[in-house]
């Protein structure tokens, strides 16, 4: 049997990675995630040196290359993965924090496949909006904590960094949870490496790279950077015949056709079509209407201006929509 080639889903967050992964393991019964702690595996990038940022890891996400991958790493990480496939599995990888970490992938997999889903500006600016607005974190992390997000001042591949509020925050899950992982004889999760908010803050005073906060406008400015760099690796890699972009109104309108070609291009031998929907759920796609102000709105159109040459790659390499129609939704 061929080895089918580790499939690694990113894009920007709230742009549909967490739908396209769900469906594509559903289409492929060989599929499995890099490990069962986490389904978007922060913690396996984490505990090998590459930070992800993210409440359940630590605060920072930055950019890795092949450069920052040592011998013995890669040798590690590539024993893991033959062990973790030697059943005749394959991997099916999505974490919007590795947009900023293609480099690093291409080094360890130089034949996977990158999936790079997009989705309308507002729809994922609305989104993204909502969920760093939630202070109460218990849906997106298991302790509870309050975190605030941070927009670095990076001229090349910035990601968002997550940083706990309070200072006293306590990072280990609830006995519930501890018990079910041992029920299910799951891992427990790793105490991540946060940063004092105080110490934090002190280091990083510019109140306009917060959110929430004054930072309302790094929102749109990440979906136009984040998308353009990933583009950017890919040329700069050389790797266009390992990526594949979609746009996520074609999934919702048409998942049996996208998820299909997403399965040829990864090469998948093993299939099981019935367990991918008709359709999905499009109800939420003009929810920004209601979710962002006119004023942010407007402040969204701006900072589209302020980076043309991204704009122009955007719409010159990525599958549209990407810019949501502001006209009133007929009635």
């Amino acid at each position: 049997m061929n080895q089918v080639e580790p499939v690694f889903i990113i894009g920007c967050i709230r742009s549909g990675t967490t739908i396209l992964h769900q469906v594509l393991m559903d289409y492929c019964p060989r599929a499995i995630d890099i490990d069962d702690v986490d389904f978007e595996c922060r913690t396996f990038w984490q505990e090998r040196g590459f930070r992800i940022g993210s409440p359940k890891t630590g605060t920072r996400c930055c950019k890795a290359d092949a450069g920052d991958l040592t011998d013995s790493a890669r040798d590690e990480i590539l024993n893991y993965f033959a062990q973790r496939t030697a059943g005749g599995q394959h991997i099916v990888n999505k974490n919007p924090h590795l947009c900023n970490k293609i480099g690093l992938i291409h080094a360890l997999f130089p034949r996977a496949r990158i999936i790079h889903i997009v989705r309308e500006n507002l729809s994922v600016i609305a989104s993204t909006k909502l969920n760093y607005l939630s202070q109460d974190e218990r849906q997106t992390n298991p302790w509870g904590a309050r975190f605030v997000q941070y927009w670095p001042d990076e001229p090349d591949f910035p990601c968002w960094w997550a940083v706990p509020v309070d200072d006293d925050a306590v990072f280990r899950e609830p006995l519930r949870r501890r018990l079910r992982r041992v029920v299910r004889g799951q891992p427990q999760l790793p105490e991540p490496d946060h940063e004092s908010y105080t110490a934090f803050r002190r280091a990083h005073s510019d109140a306009s790279r917060y959110f929430p906060g004054g930072g309302f406008r790094r929102i749109p400015e990440s979906w136009v950077r984040i998308n353009a760099y990933v583009v950017k690796q890919i040329d700069a890699l050389d790797i266009g015949s390992l990526y594949m972009p979609i746009n996520y109104a074609d999934l919702v309108a048409r998942p049996m056709d996208v998820i299909r070609n997403i399965g040829s291009f990864c090469g998948f031998t093993q299939t099981d079509p019935s367990r991918v929907p008709a359709t999905l759920d499009e109800s939420r796609r003009d929810k920004w209407r209601q979710d962002l102000t006119d004023d942010e709105q407007t402040s969204v159109d701006q900072v589209m201006e302020q980076f043309p040459d991204e704009m122009r790659l955007l719409t010159e390499r990525l599958p549209g929509p990407l810019l949501a129609a502001r006209e009133p939704v007929p009635t």
